[in-house]
């Protein structure tokens, strides 16, 4: 399964990163945990050097920018192989 972390402090960004994400993965009928990080501190443990920031499975994905949701789509559907083998 697979593990989401969205960092951000609930700026215009975050939420645009937010409503992106829940509808790439609801086009991708994806199962998945999700995780909302928004304290300064938690975020900077994460080492990122701007917000919002994705994280799939550990790993930033993004930070700075709100992906479009094309984007977000193409970006999980390879997560997505990779859990199918797994």
């Amino acid at each position: 399964m697979l593990t989401i972390q969205i960092l951000g402090i609930g700026c215009r960004e975050t939420k645009e990163l937010k409503a992106n994400l829940a509808a790439a993965l609801e086009y991708l009928s994806l199962d998945c945990a999700i995780e909302e990080i928004t304290g300064v501190d938690e975020i900077l443990v994460f080492g990122v050097s701007s917000t919002p920031a994705l994280l799939i499975n550990g790993r930033v994905r993004c930070q700075g920018v709100a992906p479009s949701v094309d984007e977000l789509i193409r970006a999980l559907k390879r997560y997505a192989r990779v859990a199918e083998y797994a």
